[in-house]
């Protein structure tokens, strides 16, 4: 168990080295040496768990994603709510989780990392079990939520998370439920 803990504490705290860095540069110009001291481990252990940046971003993303996913489970639960979500219910949880870091996706927005930051989270998210139509499932409906992700950020965030919720779900299925 305990290496299961230093596992994840080293992979975060190179996570969450790569994301400062990403503030002050892009992230092509930011180098292993710099991600590695920024997050205080050695370079072994970045190669250890990690071929890429790219690969690194996506680990963050999708570990804040199960976090924030955790922490509205643990609430839900704690009120005697099921922690079963409709589509709709989950689709509300992905806008809010993308708006809470946004500044986040604003760096990455319009470089050739958007793929790391937004679809394989995406892509479980709404995959609908482990079949091969539900893999399917949830890569075309992950890629299409991604790409309304992309364009609601590009215009600043100007909608609420429940607006873009009522336009997905109008695209969606113009019989869906809400």
């Amino acid at each position: 168990m305990r290496r299961a803990v230093t596992t994840e504490y080293l992979k975060d705290c190179l996570g969450t080295a790569l994301v400062s860095l990403m503030q002050e540069k892009p992230v092509e110009k930011i180098s292993v040496n710099e991600l590695v001291e920024r997050a205080h481990v050695g370079r072994t252990t970045y190669f250890r768990y990690f071929s890429s940046k790219d690969e690194l971003l996506s680990y963050q993303i999708e570990r804040l994603w199960g976090r924030y996913l955790e922490e509205v489970k643990e609430d839900r639960t704690t009120r005697g709510k099921s922690c079963d979500f409709t589509r709709t219910q989950l689709l509300q949880l992905v806008f809010e989780f993308y708006l809470s870091i946004h500044e986040t996706v604003d760096i990455v927005l319009g470089t050739s990392h958007e793929r790391s930051l937004m679809i394989s989270p995406l892509e479980r998210a709404f995959a609908s079990g482990p079949s091969t139509e539900g893999y399917y499932q949830g890569c075309f409906i992950g890629c299409g939520v991604c790409g309304v992700i992309w364009a609601w950020a590009r215009r600043g965030y100007q909608e609420s998370p429940e607006h873009m919720v009522d336009i997905v779900s109008s695209l969606w299925n113009p019989d869906s439920e809400r």
